[in-house]
């Protein structure tokens, strides 16, 4: 390991007193430095730690959302209820933008997992009903009604009047979803399971 040394031919602070030269009876801690070959091994991240990471920022801000709303709240505020530095938050997020998109997102992979447990071997009516009994789950999802699930859900829709990105998410997820009822319905209406 070689020591650190001051930058350009003099210190900081041998610049700003004139102590070129002489011996100092104790270590400067406010001198410019630069480290030469001094290269400490990073740890290494497994991406499950950085998805759980990840999923602990979108908590976070998903109940201090719930809280506050989306523009009250703070990038702060979202670091301080995650129990994280700010530079650990925006390694995962560029901004509060970007975690408002990744809740949107987050809504698609829920609404894929809904379609996911339609069990298609049953009658189209038992599908439909049985999709409408796990619709009330997705809405109401574990830990989301303290968190203010219901609030986040419906300013989501606010904030896609303004980011179309949000809007083009949910649009499509709302397309999905009508398209794969509508499906149901008209599969259940050739195999004449409806009146």
């Amino acid at each position: 390991v070689r020591w650190a040394r001051p930058i350009g031919r003099f210190s900081f602070l041998d610049r700003m007193f004139g102590t070129r030269n002489t011996v100092r009876s104790r270590p400067l801690n406010r001198t410019i430095v630069r480290f030469n070959s001094l290269v400490l091994p990073m740890p290494k991240v497994t991406d499950a730690h950085r998805q759980a990471r990840r999923q602990q920022i979108l908590r976070a801000a998903f109940t201090c959302f719930g809280r506050k709303g989306f523009h009250a709240t703070t990038m702060q505020n979202i670091c301080e209820e995650a129990d994280l530095s700010p530079g650990a938050v925006y390694n995962y997020f560029d901004g509060k933008a970007d975690i408002i998109r990744a809740i949107a997102a987050e809504s698609r992979d829920s609404l894929d997992a809904l379609f996911d447990s339609i069990d298609e071997d049953q009658l189209a009516p038992q599908v439909l009903a049985g999709l409408v009994e796990r619709l009330g789950a997705f809405v109401e999802q574990p830990g989301d009604a303290g968190a203010g699930g219901h609030r986040v859900r419906v300013r989501l829709w606010g904030e896609a009047l303004s980011a179309s990105e949000i809007r083009e998410v949910l649009e499509a997820n709302m397309a999905d979803f009508i398209e794969t009822v509508a499906a149901i319905i008209r599969e259940g209406q050739v195999e004449g399971e409806f009146d």
